[in-house]
């Protein structure tokens, strides 16, 4: 296993984008949230992507340096074009302003459309918790392009739905933002491609294969296979919300619509009080007993806030396998570490 430490990959990730014709600014944005994903343990929302990408700007799927256009605004609502752009950015744009309305009016709502993958949307969610203001980030918009869907519905076989993820975020007073991040589906498409490179199996609740059979071999998703949903009927009921919004509401979609929903705290309530009354809250969660098996209770961003305070001391572990394909297309593109 090789250690890196995050700035530096920061810095390359950045290099190897800008060769590839990405803006300094849009570069610096996907690198951050690229990286970050790997400080926190989300590996499969991390830099093994960037090769990907670069296959995408190079079919002209994504366009590095597309900026999103303003098509719809309002004094509490903002739809964005992301022009097949990098998502990260468009999504980071969007947030931006969405919560500058909601600072405005007590609560906004953003759309996000023609846009490319985005990352870990945590990253976002983070960033709005901190400023004192809960958000809600969702995917969805997928059902009329079967080549980005990936989940079966409750009780079925067949690829309908995407991984439409769930974001939440919201102010935790001394305990910092609190981020509740997952897809609606059992797992993200991106984990079950980070056990196939690792050649690890995959947990027996994941994916079935093409004739509906669950599966532990990450392959079967990719021979005709299905993610299967959350909580069997309660994430496939959470995913059909999340596809009404991204892509009934919000129209065509080129690989997955957001909707953000940003909410300024203290337009309901005194932001000292809020902030007392949830750090009660998450402190008298923190009290509860843990079950056996369990060290101790925590709240959600937890844990990625613990691997990223050891992988800063320590370095991001990044495995052989997708360092050397890294590497090879940062050289095809003349980038040296």
């Amino acid at each position: 296993m090789i250690h890196i430490d995050s700035a530096t990959l920061v810095d390359y990730m950045e290099r190897i984008l800008a060769a590839a014709g990405t803006p300094a600014d849009i570069a610096a944005v996907v690198a951050a949230t690229l990286v970050d994903a790997d400080l926190k343990g989300v590996e499969s929302h991390g830099i093994l992507r960037v090769p990907h990408y670069l296959e995408l700007i190079e079919r002209d799927y994504i366009k590095p340096g597309a900026r999103p256009d303003l098509i719809r605004d309002a004094p509490a609502l903002s739809v964005m074009d992301s022009n097949q752009g990098f998502g990260h950015f468009a999504l980071r744009e969007l947030c931006e302003r969405t919560a500058a309305k909601a600072k405005a009016t007590g609560i906004a709502f953003g759309g996000l459309i023609n846009t490319t993958h985005t990352g870990r949307i945590g990253w976002f969610a983070e960033r709005i918790a901190e400023r004192g203001l809960a958000i809600q980030i969702m995917g969805g918009g997928s059902h009329r392009l079967p080549e980005h869907t990936a989940v079966a519905p409750f009780g079925g076989a067949d690829r309908t739905l995407g991984t439409n993820p769930l974001t939440l975020g919201w102010p935790g007073g001394r305990f910092g933002p609190i981020v509740a991040d997952f897809s609606t589906s059992a797992t993200a498409e991106g984990k079950v491609r980070f056990h196939r490179e690792k050649g690890q199996a995959l947990p027996p609740d994941w994916i079935v294969d093409r004739d509906g059979h669950p599966s532990t071999d990450p392959r079967d998703l990719y021979a005709g296979g299905a993610i299967m949903p959350m909580g069997g009927h309660k994430g496939y009921g959470m995913a059909l919300f999340n596809e009404f919004l991204g892509g009934v509401m919000l129209g065509p979609t080129y690989e997955a619509n957001w909707s953000v929903i940003i909410i300024d705290v203290g337009a309901f309530a005194d932001p000292e009080s809020v902030r007392a009354d949830a750090e009660s809250l998450l402190a008298r969660i923190k009290r509860s007993r843990p079950m056996p098996g369990h060290d101790a209770v925590l709240v959600p961003g937890e844990p990625e806030t613990r691997t990223a305070r050891r992988r800063s001391r320590d370095g991001i572990p990044i495995t052989p396998s997708i360092w050397n394909r890294i590497r090879d297309a940062a050289a095809a593109l003349g980038v040296e570490m």
